[in-house]
């Protein structure tokens, strides 16, 4: 489990700027030689690998929604939780397309209260997508040499 963390991480790493310029800005991403049974089976194993809770999947309709809650460690970090909608097309030929959705929720930590939440919606930035679309590819590419 941890080499599979680090080996995601360091691909992540490594391909970051490369993958970026190629694929900036798309919220889809688009897998071959894989069927659309391996892809749903496949994702719902990445988020129970990656401590995703798995809030609601529909095989059918190749939905799939996961939650985490990101605390880093430090005094002034900033806590949220993401929300990911995973949307999966049979494109035919073993060719899947995975839409991607990321719901934001800053975590303010207070003494009295706890958490306050402040939702920010869907980010903007294109680059939690594109990371996003990179640990994926990685672990769909690990799950294929297998």
């Amino acid at each position: 489990m941890k080499l599979i963390k680090k080996l995601l991480f360091f691909l992540l790493f490594s391909f970051i700027t490369i993958s970026s310029y190629a694929q900036s800005g798309e919220k889809h991403l688009i897998i071959n030689n894989i069927t659309y049974d391996e892809v749903n089976t496949g994702l719902k194993e990445f988020a129970l690998q990656n401590d995703f809770f798995i809030e609601k999947i529909d095989r059918k309709e190749g939905f799939i929604q996961l939650k985490k809650k990101y605390i880093p460690k430090g005094i002034f970090t900033q806590h949220f939780r993401m929300t990911i909608n995973f949307l999966v097309s049979d494109l035919g030929a073993e060719r899947q397309r995975i839409d991607i959705q990321i719901y934001l929720v800053n975590l303010e930590h207070t003494v009295q209260l706890g958490y306050q939440e402040e939702e920010i919606g869907m980010p903007d930035r294109k680059k939690y997508y594109d990371e996003f679309k990179l640990i994926l590819e990685a672990f769909f590419d690990m799950k294929r040499s297998n």
